[in-house]
């Protein structure tokens, strides 16, 4: 037997804004990484509490997960001190002979399946990110519509715009919902 909190809640986009139970809502987040001073990456839950605790007193809302899965229990403070959370899907940035590649869409599709099954039950989870800091390839579109298929509660956010981007596409291709830039030049 597995128990679990979860949450119901509607996040969706209308007319290019964001909404949560039709309700405009503002965020003000930052990226995690998780280090400490004597524990480096071996965060314990306390650690994680009086981070999101210090967060809150910030004013931060929002919280867009990085490179690697947190662990569940952090999610679980989160949905019970009403952070949102952008789950980034884990896989870093790669230079585009490997972007390019499409050998390499089922690690990136399995990493995706993992994402989503763990962290799918989590109201704190407002959208999927695809990616980070990378230049647009179609393989994270393909990605994008896995997840799509696999999440349609929740938008898909392409986390990097460098001017090439914009200059090639014009336009955020349908699949993503939400246009992610990490660097404005």
């Amino acid at each position: 037997t597995i128990r679990e909190k979860v949450g119901i809640r509607e996040i969706s986009i209308r007319d290019g804004v964001l909404l949560l139970n039709n309700s405009p809502f503002k965020l003000k987040g930052v990226s995690m990484h998780e280090i400490h001073p004597d524990r480096g990456r071996a965060l314990t839950k306390d650690d994680w509490l009086a981070d999101l605790i210090m967060a809150k007193k910030a004013n931060i809302n929002f919280i867009r997960t990085a490179h690697y899965p947190p662990h569940p229990v952090f999610f679980e403070l989160c949905d019970s001190l009403g952070f949102y959370i952008l789950c980034q899907i884990s896989f870093n940035y790669s230079p585009p002979n490997v972007t390019d590649n499409l050998d390499y869409l089922p690690d990136l599709l399995s990493r995706t399946e993992a994402t989503i099954s763990r962290f799918k039950n989590r109201p704190s989870v407002i959208t999927w990110g695809v990616g980070n800091e990378n230049l647009y390839a179609d393989i994270y579109k393909k990605v994008a519509e896995y997840t799509e298929q696999r999440d349609l509660t929740r938008p898909r956010t392409f986390p990097q715009a460098p001017l090439d981007f914009l200059k090639e596409w014009k336009i955020l291709p349908p699949v993503f919902n939400v246009l992610d830039p990490h660097y404005l030049l």
